[in-house]
């Protein structure tokens, strides 16, 4: 079966990162945009890691671990390092409402991780690429361990749940984890997300699971609302917050499958329109935050209704992001490597072309 379904859940899913933000600068004045950035925010990063797991998974499989290691290094590495120093620095000013530059003669706005913002997805993606090399370089056969017929959905759940609790846990334990940095991430994000991206890995070797976590919608949805039903209750007591912890790790397992039902039943067949808006995801995604925060420095907007912010946020972004992409990096061999890590191609071909792991950016 094709995969655009995946692609496509990886474009609304960076898409989501315009409604997420705009919610978080609105929900000091409104609790109900506070709960719509919590809601997205308990499944977006851990879907964004198990595509990216997925695709690196494909990755691998058309060529040795060191030409997987130079894409990556291309589609991430250049990206972050230019939007880390060109565009966020923009934002930082915006959000701080000061424009003295000076902030980037100071050692810790770099050693300290200020500097990665929201692109602290992709330095945490790059460490584990780099996991995923080293085990791939020492072990060949690494992924036939996942053939094994002991392998089904209760062990993946089983896995991902435990394996993200135990990290936590144990960052919780390690002095610094929290508030420390390894300049392109930071350790408690690298210890809390790479269970999704390992399921991810092991859901490209084995997809008849991955069919069987899709086509359980009932089941999935179902437990979906019970964990958000159960909340409240649980967090009232200790036993109850152990218990959302570890099965948190499900629940986003059970959201990002129902996202690729809806993607696989309406969005999995070629289409020009989809192609060319996950064709700019990867734009939108680098570009949007830096871009919002300078729209809300420049209108101000502190006598206007809420609604009517949250609303101008999201468009204003969502058109200016994607032209960005459409009108200068798209057209441009040095904007395309600068911020998507490769070469510009004919629209046509990117449009119409088939899709290419290399490409899809979740894979970033």
């Amino acid at each position: 079966m094709p995969l655009r379904y995946i692609d496509f859940s990886r474009a609304v899913l960076f898409s989501l990162g315009i409604i997420l933000h705009a919610a978080w600068l609105c929900k000091g004045r409104s609790d109900a945009f506070g709960a719509i950035h919590d809601f997205i925010h308990t499944f977006r990063m851990e879907s964004f890691f198990l595509i990216a797991g997925f695709f690196s998974g494909m990755t691998l499989t058309k060529g040795p671990p060191e030409m997987f290691l130079r894409n990556r290094l291309r589609r991430l590495f250049i990206p972050l390092l230019f939007c880390g120093i060109a565009l966020n620095t923009l934002l930082h000013c915006a959000l701080k409402h000061d424009w003295d530059f000076s902030f980037l003669l100071t050692a810790s706005y770099w050693l300290n991780g200020e500097w990665l913002a929201h692109l602290w997805f992709i330095g945490t993606l790059f460490l584990y690429v780099l996991l995923l090399f080293a085990l791939h370089k020492l072990c060949p056969r690494f992924h036939s361990a996942f053939q094994r017929p002991q392998w089904n959905l209760i062990t993946l759940f089983l896995g991902v749940a435990i394996l993200r609790r135990a990290l936590m846990y144990l960052g919780s334990h390690i002095s610094g984890v929290d508030s420390g940095t390894l300049l392109i991430a930071h350790p408690a994000d690298v210890l809390e997300y790479i269970a999704f991206f390992l399921a991810g890995y092991f859901l490209f070797h084995r997809q008849d699971i991955l069919d069987k976590l899709i086509n359980m919608v009932p089941v999935n949805a179902f437990c979906v609302v019970l964990f958000w039903s159960l909340m409240l209750v649980l967090e009232n007591s200790l036993v109850g917050r152990q218990v959302l912890a570890v099965w948190r790790g499900v629940y986003s397992l059970q959201v990002c499958a129902l996202l690729f039902w809806v993607a696989r039943s309406f969005f999995n067949k070629p289409n020009a329109v989809i192609a060319k808006l996950s064709e700019a995801s990867y734009t939108v995604y680098l570009v949007h935050w830096p871009l919002m925060a300078i729209i809300y420095w420049l209108i101000s907007p502190t006598h206007m209704p809420v609604v009517l912010l949250f609303s101008l946020l999201v468009i204003a972004t969502a058109v200016l992001s994607y032209e960005i992409h459409n009108v200068l990096v798209s057209r441009s061999h040095i904007l395309s490597f600068l911020m998507n890590g490769r070469w510009s191609r004919p629209v046509t071909a990117r449009a119409f072309g088939p899709l290419e792991p290399a490409t899809i950016v979740a894979s970033q």
